[in-house]
């Protein structure tokens, strides 16, 4: 697998470097010549004047609105919504670059070869089904469905199917035992039990798995199907029967209807639901931007999956209006905020469990309604969290601690006010309870350096007589203990936001243009250097970039034990594909750091003032006071 990425990288550098990149993307999009660059409508969201941006130099392109960006095969990606693989072979075949000694890459290896019999059978089977499903001796199957609201075009963009009642049909028919097809029947597609065994079709009896089911087919990212979830139209249990798992079907990596989901252009947001017949819903009301998770709560790889959509900024979760459903909103919720997204939570349906049987209850008018009806998910977990004026102190302290995840500070604001309206705590109280929690949560990325109290750093003008030498040091030990924070939270920032660069080298200009300049070397020398040598990377290394080429390239300009230490800075970092919004904000706040700092040593020096007697002295301070605030200004 490690040396199949390593060829990737090698075959890629190669391929862009003997490409056009001008050519090959003009094909698709009109391109116009603006000095030493090409410009043209982005086809990855609307877009009215050109923002795609192409660098015959550079061999890059990127879009200034949009944000995508990269070579010329990660374009092909894109626009085909294909594989990095198809892509190479579609730039290679159009060039003709010969990829002979890259074939190791494009012939299927020893595991395509292991698990090929399970795609066969399944795609035969998925035929198989939705025959029998519309065979005239089925019709009372066919007219279940339709009794529960689906047509024949709904059928039919699922897949759906039918298992026929009969535990060794499907067996024969695999094994070429039972002659259904006749002389047409392709010798080809013949399978052995211990195949079906494996794929899950039949069980260890050798009887058939799914019988007397409607079959859900369920398919991977790339559209081939990989199992099936029979529905028992009869009040048995289980109610749905699911493929056992194997090496293509992982229910912890599968997202119902995502195949349908990654066709559809420029989509921003993600309705996450709970089963098949919900998402089938959502699709009866028009809404086809959902998916449904096997089971309730979301994997990691799901997320994974869901950021590697990198159009998809919101996601909006609409499970059962139960219990369950309601501790799976509130998991599942706390991982997406987690990961940078906006995360939103369609309100109850009220008498109705789900959207499915919402809509069979009701209309599509009144389904459409309810799922356009939403709560940001901080105001859903309030309201649920609070239903009562008298509310313990743990439980605003557990909505704190879920708000600390966001980063919008005026939705924090308008939470604090939604929490001292439901509790007739006062607002200012909910708020310095807030500022003390997020003081001292280890996750300072998303605590706002304008939040911090400075009540403490107030005197009392009828006080001024009493000032002596321990107060100007407790006001200085004030401002150092906040000094401390800012440059804890901006470290760690500047961390995310390295760790980040490394694996989206556009962010490094941003960071000079956005944050060297407010940023002397002196403050954190250590990352400024470490994004200086990444700039000089970046400026002369050819691409794709890469951590190893990267610390190749440090080793050399600095030795071994440099590249050694930011590689364990590196690894120890996990935020990895941060939201640009988060970004930004992280930009703000490390921007006001130095700001910060010129406000508390003016008030060290206002202090000093009061306390002086030589006018010398006061005169040189008040000369300090004035450079620092035009340094402000700056």
């Amino acid at each position: 697998m490690e040396r199949n990425r390593l060829n990737n990288i090698k075959i890629i550098q190669d391929l862009c470097e003997k490409t056009d990149i001008v050519s090959i993307i003009g094909k698709y999009v009109k391109l116009k010549k603006r000095g030493n660059d090409f410009l043209g409508i982005c086809p990855f969201h609307p877009d009215k004047n050109p923002s795609l941006s192409v660098s015959p130099k550079r061999k890059y392109w990127k879009c200034f609105v949009c944000g995508e960006g990269g070579n010329v095969v990660r374009f092909i990606e894109k626009y085909f919504k294909c594989s990095q693989i198809e892509a190479i072979k579609k730039i290679s075949e159009e060039i003709n670059y010969d990829l002979t000694k890259y074939q190791s890459l494009f012939t299927n290896t020893e595991l395509d070869q292991k698990v090929k019999f399970m795609f066969d059978i399944n795609s035969f089977l998925l035929s198989l089904y939705e025959q029998f499903l519309f065979d005239k001796k089925n019709i009372l199957e066919l007219e279940y469905l339709k009794k529960r609201g689906l047509d024949e075009q709904t059928i039919k963009y699922f897949h759906l199917g039918f298992a026929p009642n009969n535990t060794s049909l499907i067996k024969q028919i695999l094994t070429n035992e039972n002659e259904m097809f006749g002389n047409q029947y392709n010798k080809n597609l013949i399978w052995n039990n211990e195949q079906l065994l494996k794929t899950g079709v039949i069980n260890d009896d050798l009887s058939v798995f799914l019988v007397n089911r409607i079959i859900f087919p369920i398919f991977n990212i790339d559209d081939k199907p990989i199992g099936f979830s029979g529905r028992t139209m009869q009040n048995i249990l289980p109610k749905y029967s699911n493929s056992k798992e194997n090496q293509i079907f992982n229910k912890s990596k599968i997202l119902y209807n995502l195949n349908n989901v990654v066709k559809m252009q420029n989509i921003d947001s993600l309705y996450i639901v709970e089963g098949f017949m919900d998402t089938i819903a959502f699709y009866r009301i028009g809404v086809l931007n959902v998916v449904a998770t096997m089971g309730v709560n979301l994997s990691p790889f799901h997320i994974k999956t869901i950021i590697s959509l990198e159009s998809i900024k919101k996601i909006i979760l609409c499970f059962d209006n139960d219990n369950a459903g309601k501790l799976a909103t509130f998991t599942n919720g706390i991982s997406l905020l987690k990961n940078g997204f906006e995360v939103y939570v369609v309100n109850n349906f009220k008498d109705s469990k789900d959207i499915d049987e919402l809509l069979n209850k009701k209309n599509i008018n009144d389904a459409k309604i309810a799922v356009e009806d939403i709560s940001d998910f901080i105001t859903y977990f309030i309201n649920l969290k609070i239903n009562e004026k008298k509310v313990e102190k743990n439980v605003i302290e557990e909505i704190i601690k879920v708000m600390i995840e966001t980063n919008d500070i005026l939705l924090k604001n308008n939470h604090l006010q939604l929490i001292s309206e439901k509790t007739n705590i006062p607002f200012e109280d909910i708020k310095s309870f807030f500022n003390n929690i997020a003081k001292n949560d280890d996750d300072f990325l998303n605590y706002d350096v304008n939040e911090i109290d400075d009540s403490n750093n107030k005197h009392n003008d009828k006080d001024n007589s009493k000032i002596n030498d321990d107060n100007l040091k407790n006001i200085e030990s004030i401002n150092n203990k906040k000094l401390n924070l800012f440059e804890i939270g901006c470290k760690k920032i500047l961390a995310d936001f390295l760790f980040n660069a490394i694996n989206f080298p556009e962010l490094i200009q941003i960071f000079f243009n956005k944050i060297g300049f407010f940023m002397p070397q002196k403050y954190f020398p250590e990352y400024y250097n470490i994004f200086k040598l990444l700039l000089s990377y970046t400026n002369n290394a050819k691409k794709p970039y890469s951590l190893e080429d990267f610390l190749n390239y440090v080793e050399e300009k600095n030795g071994q034990e440099y590249a050694s230490e930011i590689k364990i800075f590196i690894n120890s970092n996990p935020r990895m594909n941060l939201k640009n919004e988060y970004l930004e904000s992280g930009i703000k706040n490390i921007a006001l750091l130095e700001k910060k700092m010129n406000e508390y040593k003016i008030s060290e020096l206002l202090e000093k003032i009061k306390k002086e007697n030589d006018q010398n002295k006061t005169k040189d301070y008040f000369e300090q006071i004035k450079k620092i605030k035009e340094e402000n200004k700056k």
